[in-house]
C-alpha cells in the first residue's frame, strides 16, 4: 500500500461519519428542537407586528402610499382615444395612430385632480307639427311600440314632433372657458364633440283651470338611439365601446331621431315642413289649388273628349267622301304627340314652355296641360319642399335603416327598413374629423306618442352631450364617482328650469262633425262626422234632429273584415233654426254632452272652418303623391319609411335592446 495517503486510506470511514453526522443534525431539528418557530419576544409583541403589516396593507390599498399610482385605460378606451376615425380632409374610412401614451397622468394623495365641468346649453327655437299615423306593428320593435300607444289593431295614433336649435358653439365656449389649470382638458372632449341624447319634457294644459300640469320627462322611443343623464349606469363588458360607436358613429340618428315605422297615409315630414306644419292661410292657399287642379283636370278631360270626337266626325266624313287628307291625326284620344294628363292614366306631363311666343302657338290642350303643370309643382312645393341644406346633411341611400350591425339585440326590429344607414356624404366644404359636430348650431328633433285626442301640450328639447369626463379615472374621487359611468351629460336644472316652452299644440279629437247642409223648415241637419281608422278618415253622412246624439255607426271594411265603426262626437243636436231672422242666418244648434255648453254651427262657417280645410288637403295630398308617384318618398328623410314596399325586416341582430342596458335608451 506504499503511495496511498491517509485520507484516501480511510475514506469510507470519513464518509460514513460525515453522514452519521448529517443524520444526528437533521433527528435533531425535526424531531428535538421546533424547525418552524421564531423567537419573536412577548405575546403583545407579537400583536404589535401585525397590526404594523396590517395597517401598511391597508395604507396601500387606500392610496395612502408613498409609491406613486398609476391608472392604465382599458384597450377600448386607449385605442378611442388615440384613434382618428377620419383624419381631417381624408373621405376614406381608415384609422391613424396619434401615438399618445395609454398610460393616465399621476394620481396624486386625494385620488387626483378636480376639472371645472361646465353644463351644456339649452335648445332653443322650437318648431312643433302634429299629425295621424298607422304603426306597423310587425316584429318585436312594433309590439313595444303598440304597448306605448296603448291601442289595439289597427294602431291608429296622433304624434306630436319637435324640432329645436342647440348652439353646440355655445357648449365648446364653456368648456374653453375659466382659468386654464382648471378647464377639462381639450384632448379628453376634442375627439368627443357628439351629441349623445335628445329628450323631450312635456306639459299638459287642464282646459278648466287654463293650469299647465307637472313637468313629465319622456324616454327616447324604443329603436331610438339617445342616453339620459345617469351616473349610476352600470356597464357590461363590451357596452362601452359600444355605446360610443352608436353615439359617435350615427350621428344623425341621435340628433334627428327617425319616425316610427308606420304605413299608409300621409309621410312623416320634419317639424316646420309638409302639411303638418303648414299655416292656415297656406292651408287655405293649397285648398285653392287643389280645387284649382281638380277643375283643370276636368277642362282637360272635356277638351280631349271634343277633340276625339271631332277626330272621329272627320275620319267618318273622309270615309264617305273618299277622300285622304295629309293633315296631322291627333289619335289615340288626343294624347299621341302631345303629352298625357296625369289626371287621365299616367304621372308623364309634357314640359310646359316658357316664352309667351311658344305659349301662343300651343293648341287650348296643351295651354290646359300646362297649367296643370304649374298647378302640380305649387302643391308639390307645399308638400315637400326642397331643403337643401337638409339634403346636403341627410343624404338618402337607396335603402334606408338603422344599420346597427350584429350582435346588438334580438333579431326582428320589424321597421320596414332594409339595408344599412343613410351615411352622411362628405359636403365638400366641410372636411370630415373624427372631432364630431363642428357647426356652430344643430338641429335636433325628437317625437311623443303618447299624445290623447283633444288635448293641449307643450314641449322643452332637452339635448345631452358627450360627457369629457366619461370613462376617465385620473380626477378627483367625487368627481370620478359621479361621472366615470356617465355617458351623457345635460343641462344644469336652473337653466331647465329657465327655459322657453314651445307653442302650444292641440291634438285633433276622436271625431269631427261638419254641418253640410240645414232644412229650416224640417229642422233638420245633415251633418259629416270623420274619424281615423286604418290609417285614414272615415266619413258618415246623415240626417239629425232635435234631440239626436250626433254620431253613427258605420260598416266598413277593415283588417279584422266586415266590421261596425262606431263615430259618436259627444254632442246632441238641439234645433236647427234661425238665430238672426230670415232663412240666411240658419243655424244648427247643440250642446256638448260633459260640459254642458251650447254652441252653434252654420254651413258657410264649416266650409271654412280650418280644421275642415286641413283634413281636405290631407285626404287630396295622400291621393296626389301616389299620383305623382312620391309614395310619400320623395326626399327619404330619416323617419319617412311608411312605404310598404321596403320590406318589413332590418337584418338580424337588430332589436331594441341592441345590446345596450335598460333604463338609458329605448
Amino acid at each position: 500500500m506504499k503511495g496511498i495517503g491517509i485520507l484516501e486510506l480511510h475514506v469510507e470511514k470519513i464518509v460514513l461519519s460525515v453522514t452519521i453526522l448529517i443524520l444526528v443534525a437533521v433527528f435533531y431539528t425535526q424531531f428535538v428542537m421546533e424547525p418552524n418557530s421564531i423567537d419573536e419576544g412577548t405575546p403583545a409583541e407579537v400583536q404589535r407586528k401585525v397590526n404594523d403589516e396590517v395597517e401598511a396593507l391597508e395604507r396601500r390599498l387606500r392610496g395612502d402610499s408613498n409609491v406613486p399610482n398609476y391608472s392604465v385605460s382599458g384597450f377600448d378606451d386607449h385605442f378611442l382615444n388615440t384613434t382618428i376615425a377620419n383624419p381631417p380632409g381624408n373621405n376614406i374610412q381608415m384609422a391613424g395612430i396619434v401615438g399618445r401614451t395609454p398610460f393616465e397622468p399621476e394620481i396624486g394623495k386625494g385620488g387626483g385632480k378636480q376639472y371645472t365641468l361646465p353644463r351644456p346649453p339649452v335648445a332653443t327655437g322650437f318648431e312643433v307639427t302634429h299629425g295621424h299615423a298607422l304603426l306597423m306593428a310587425d316584429g318585436e320593435l312594433g309590439r313595444e311600440l303598440a304597448q306605448i300607444i296603448d291601442r289595439r289593431a289597427p294602431y291608429d295614433f296622433q304624434y306630436v314632433s319637435v324640432a329645436a336649435t342647440f348652439p353646440f358653439a355655445q357648449w365648446i365656449s364653456r368648456l374653453e372657458s375659466g382659468p386654464e389649470r382648471d378647464r377639462v382638458p381639450t384632448r379628453w372632449w376634442g375627439g368627443r364633440r357628439h351629441i349623445a341624447g335628445v329628450l323631450l319634457q312635456r306639459q299638459e294644459l287642464d282646459p278648466e283651470t287654463g293650469a299647465w300640469s307637472e313637468v313629465v320627462t319622456l324616454p327616447p322611443l324604443p329603436g331610438q338611439i339617445g342616453y339620459a343623464e345617469n351616473g349610476q349606469q352600470n356597464w357590461q363588458p363590451g357596452e362601452v365601446q359600444q355605446a360610443l360607436t352608436l353615439v359617435t358613429g350615427q350621428p344623425d340618428m341621435v340628433q334627428k331621431s327617425p319616425f316610427v315605422p308606420t304605413q299608409g297615409g300621409l309621410p312623416w315630414t320634419p317639424p316646420g315642413e309638409g302639411l303638418g306644419s303648414l299655416a292656415q292661410d297656406t292651408h287655405r292657399e293649397l285648398r285653392s289649388l287643389f280645387n284649382k287642379l281638380e277643375k283643370v283636370r276636368e277642362m282637360i278631360t272635356r277638351t280631349m273628349e271634343r277633340e276625339r270626337n271631332s277626330a272621329n266626325r272627320q275620319s267618318a266624313s273622309r270615309s264617305r267622301s273618299e277622300r285622304t287628307t295629309t293633315r296631322r291625326s291627333v289619335g289615340d284620344g288626343g294624347m299621341g304627340g302631345m303629352g298625357m294628363s296625369p289626371g287621365m292614366g299616367g304621372n308623364t306631363r309634357r314640359a310646359a314652355p316658357t316664352s309667351r311666343s311658344s305659349t301662343r302657338d300651343m293648341s287650348p290642350l296643351e295651354r290646359l296641360q300646362q297649367q296643370e303643370a304649374e298647378l302640380v309643382d305649387e302643391i308639390m312645393a307645399i308638400l315637400m319642399p326642397a331643403d337643401p341644406e337638409d339634403q346636403n346633411d341627410n343624404m338618402p341611400s337607396n335603402n334606408m335603416g338603422m344599420g346597427m350591425g350584429p350582435g346588438m339585440g334580438p333579431a326582428g326590429m320589424g321597421m320596414g327598413m332594409g339595408g344599412m344607414p343613410n351615411t352622411r356624404r362628405a359636403n365638400p366644404g366641410q372636411a370630415a374629423s373624427s372631432a364630431g359636430i363642428t357647426k356652430s348650431e344643430v338641429r335636433v328633433w325628437a317625437h311623443d306618442i303618447t299624445v290623447e285626442p283633444g288635448r293641449t301640450y307643450r314641449y322643452r328639447v332637452i339635448v345631452n352631450v358627450l360627457n369629457p369626463l366619461f370613462r376617465r379615472s385620473n380626477i378627483e374621487k367625487s368627481q370620478r364617482d359621479e361621472n366615470y359611468r356617465k355617458i351623457a351629460l345635460g343641462p344644469s336644472q336652473q337653466e331647465i328650469e329657465a327655459a322657453p316652452w314651445s307653442p302650444p299644440v292641440t291634438t285633433d279629437p276622436t271625431n269631427f262633425f261638419w254641418l253640410v247642409e240645414g232644412r229650416l223648415q224640417q229642422q233638420a241637419a245633415e251633418i259629416e262626422i270623420w274619424t281615423r281608422f286604418s290609417g285614414q278618415w272615415e266619413r258618415l253622412t246623415t240626417d239629425f234632429y232635435a234631440g239626436d246624439a250626433i254620431g253613427g255607426t258605420s260598416t266598413i271594411e277593415g283588417p279584422m273584415g266586415i266590421q261596425a265603426l262606431r263615430m259618436f262626437t259627444g254632442h246632441t243636436m238641439v234645433d236647427y233654426a234661425s238665430i238672426g231672422g230670415g232663412a240666411a242666418s240658419a243655424a244648427m244648434l247643440y250642446v256638448d254632452d260633459e260640459t254642458g255648453e251650447l254652441d252653434y254651427r252654420t254651413v258657410e262657417g264649416d266650409q271654412e272652418n280650418i280644421n275642415h280645410i286641413r283634413l281636405l288637403n290631407e285626404l287630396d295630398a295622400v291621393a296626389f303623391l301616389q299620383e305623382m308617384g312620391a309614395g310619400g318618398m320623395r326626399r327619404q328623410r330619416p323617419g319617412m319609411m311608411n312605404d310598404p314596399m321596403m320590406g318589413p325586416g332590418m337584418g338580424p341582430g337588430m332589436g331594441p335592446g341592441m345590446g345596450m342596458p335598460p333604463g338609458q335608451k329605448f
